[in-house]
């Protein structure tokens, strides 16, 4: 005696850089007293990878959503007066401001990357402060501030995460 019957599970597979969900359709197949599994079909969807994804592990990021061009001003003489301690920090600068305003320092993304991560970090083209988001290597958000880009206070913070202090230990090893 044989009973088919068709079940169709959803779950997530989640890796260290992308989230998929995949549809499994399972056929239960009972042949006398055991019952045998087979999977007929794997379908995974197409994962929309993160934007920072090629910073993960390698870079601290921190993102500028400027909202006028004083900020970018700022943000640019801030920039210049920590670039020691922006290049100690292996951190990048990043910016998705939707104005004309730009950081000149910063990196820009694609159109669409820039979309994506504006998305992800919930930043709206209607924000009339400026925001700026601390993103580690291991791609989460750190910290976030509004109008004014609090380096010390950011430096200071990075210094006292365990990924920094292995890397300030790991700079001590290799100076002796």
């Amino acid at each position: 005696m044989r009973i088919y019957r068709d079940k169709c599970f959803h779950f997530d597979l989640v890796t260290s850089k992308k989230k998929a969900t995949a549809i499994v359709t399972m056929k239960i197949i009972e042949e006398r007293s055991f019952m045998k599994l087979i999977v007929t079909t794997l379908c995974i969807s197409s994962a929309v990878a993160n934007p920072l994804d090629a910073y993960n592990d390698v870079k601290r990021v921190i993102v500028v959503s400027s909202s006028q061009d004083k900020t970018s001003a700022d943000v640019t003489a801030i920039l210049k007066k920590y670039r020691a301690s922006i290049t100690d920090r292996d951190l990048v600068i990043i910016d998705v401001s939707e104005s004309a305003f730009r950081v000149e320092q910063a990196e820009t993304l694609t159109k669409e990357k820039t979309q994506e991560l504006r998305e992800k970090l919930k930043l709206t083209p209607n924000d009339k402060k400026s925001v700026f988001v601390l993103i580690g290597k291991d791609g989460s958000e750190k910290a976030r501030e509004y109008d004014t880009l609090p380096m010390q206070q950011w430096c200071e913070f990075i210094d006292q995460m365990p990924m920094r202090r292995s890397e300030i230990e790991d700079k001590k090893k290799k100076a002796r």
